[in-house]
């Protein structure tokens, strides 16, 4: 029989032929080899053993390996396309992944995703926080202790935990999206500052002298509050909104890259960030494009 070894190093001696990867006896005159290989240049040794004695010459074989893809997937590309003709393939501007999935295409996804996620669940809780907070600066007294005392809870809620509950809750197993938990968890337990910012300038606002004059010719309080305090608030909402947008890209891109929020094949740039940093060492751009996006757009 015989021992097949190679090397990407020219070996000097019998002693330096590499790494071992097949054992071929009887009548097997020709070996095969698949593992790992890349496009470059390597050299094999090829040992005769009879009754478990290695011989002491080596036949050394020089291989220069060429990149090519099988016959088939190439007519997809070049119909005409023959054995050893060269194709060309699509552009990847920014790359591939670990997988040949174009990069660029999946920023583009992703960010469809991310931005979702951070434009509408931040519209969804100053929302929330606007009606919450609006009624308590307006009706005051022992609504307002009730519906304060109720933020100040909310506010203690562990985030982290909840988006786990949510998750559980709505049936998100290994390997599913998780767009929907997280929207939900980030709208629930997000209202809060909003609605604290809000009950603020209406307990300001109502004492006015539109609002009190408004009153005098009968208003009712839903008139009150829509027409004339609300109004008022949009200077400190927008400014609200403004931080908020960005604070939820960053919240969803950080749970997507601990695996807690967005996960493969659903890209997001947070998940898309997981998936680079286990291979930067080698393939930095899987990482850096897409942390360069959050960077820019927060």
């Amino acid at each position: 029989g015989y021992y097949v070894y190679r090397t990407d190093v020219k070996p000097n001696d019998a002693t330096e032929l590499g790494l071992p990867l097949s054992e071929l006896e009887g009548t097997v005159l020709g070996f095969e080899d698949s593992f790992d290989l890349r496009p470059g240049r390597y050299f094999y040794g090829v040992k005769a053993v009879l009754g478990g004695q290695e011989s002491e010459n080596v036949a050394q074989i020089e291989v220069a390996v060429l990149s090519a893809m099988p016959l088939t997937d190439a007519l997809g590309i070049d119909p005409n396309a023959k054995v050893g003709a060269q194709v060309r393939l699509a552009t990847h501007p920014l790359g591939t992944d670990d997988l040949g999935r174009d990069l660029l295409a999946r920023l583009i996804r992703g960010g469809q995703v991310s931005l979702l996620i951070g434009f509408f669940a931040p519209l969804a809780y100053i929302f929330l926080g606007v009606m919450v907070g609006g009624i308590a600066g307006y009706y005051g007294g022992r609504v307002d202790a009730w519906v304060m005392r109720f933020t100040d809870l909310v506010i203690g809620l562990p985030f982290l935990l909840f988006m786990i509950l949510f998750k559980i809750e709505f049936g998100i197993g290994p390997g599913e999206s998780g767009v929907i938990p997280m929207a939900v968890s980030l709208i629930v337990l997000s209202w809060t500052g909003s609605a604290r910012l809000t009950r603020g300038q209406v307990l300001q606002l109502r004492e006015s002298e539109f609002v009190q004059a408004a009153r005098l010719l009968g208003a009712r309080p839903s008139y009150l509050i829509f027409r004339h305090l609300i109004p008022n608030l949009m200077g400190v909402l927008i400014i609200s909104l403004t931080f908020g947008i960005p604070s939820t890209i960053f919240t969803e891109a950080f749970l997507s890259f601990i695996g807690m929020g967005v996960v493969p094949p659903t890209p997001s740039w947070g998940s898309m960030c997981n998936d680079g940093i286990r291979s930067f060492l080698s393939h930095p751009h899987e990482f850096l494009f897409p942390a360069i996006i959050i960077s820019i757009t927060v």
